[in-house]
């Protein structure tokens, strides 16, 4: 995403290095690539309406009347199970949960081909982690959205496809989901 510059090696999404962008082509193609941070209460604006969060992302990147932004914004609020209700509310008004389904309607709205979760489900119950890995399913089979997930919950890595297992730095595991998990159930059941 740009945040620190690689010491070495390349960063492909969607066969864009992105190690060699700079200035406005940078900048453009960040709207291909969104963050959902572990943290909801550190990363959303207290000062601004969850409509005006979630807009945000339209507004630096897409170019398109209110009307249309408005519709879109209702329209991701609903698919990560919030209501018109939570429009005008402020962060502090809602729960880590709520938050976090913020955060992640926030990340979803522009559509993009890569989004960067951390933690995703941390502040979830299962009920809505279920509801939010449901939602960002549909979404990488409706619009081919790439999700790279850093987490230890096994909800989350049993929607995945593949698994990259690190430590300590180095990838310990690569390979498919049911491939890994199997690995891993073995090694702890010894």
């Amino acid at each position: 995403v740009g945040f620190i510059k690689p010491t070495a090696g390349r960063i492909l999404v969607d066969g864009v290095d992105l190690t060699t962008l700079k200035g406005e082509k940078l900048r453009q193609f960040r709207k291909h690539i969104q963050l959902v941070y572990q943290n909801p209460y550190g990363s959303l604006d207290p000062r601004q309406t969850i409509a005006r969060i979630v807009e945000e992302p339209l507004l630096n990147f897409e170019p398109i009347p209110a009307a249309d932004r408005a519709r879109k914004v209702r329209d991701m609020l609903a698919r990560v199970g919030l209501s018109e209700n939570f429009l005008e509310r402020h962060p502090r008004a809602l729960s880590g949960g709520q938050r976090q389904r913020v955060a992640i309607a926030r990340a979803l709205v522009t559509h993009p081909l890569l989004i960067l979760a951390d933690e995703p489900t941390a502040n979830l119950d299962s009920e809505s982690a279920e509801a939010i890995m449901a939602a960002m399913q549909r979404l990488n089979q409706s619009h081919h959205t790439t999700f790279v997930f850093s987490t230890h919950d096994p909800r989350v890595v049993h929607h995945a496809t593949r698994i990259v297992r690190i430590s300590d730095g180095v990838i310990q595991h690569d390979g498919p989901q049911a491939t890994v998990t199997n690995l891993l159930e073995k090694r702890i059941s010894k």
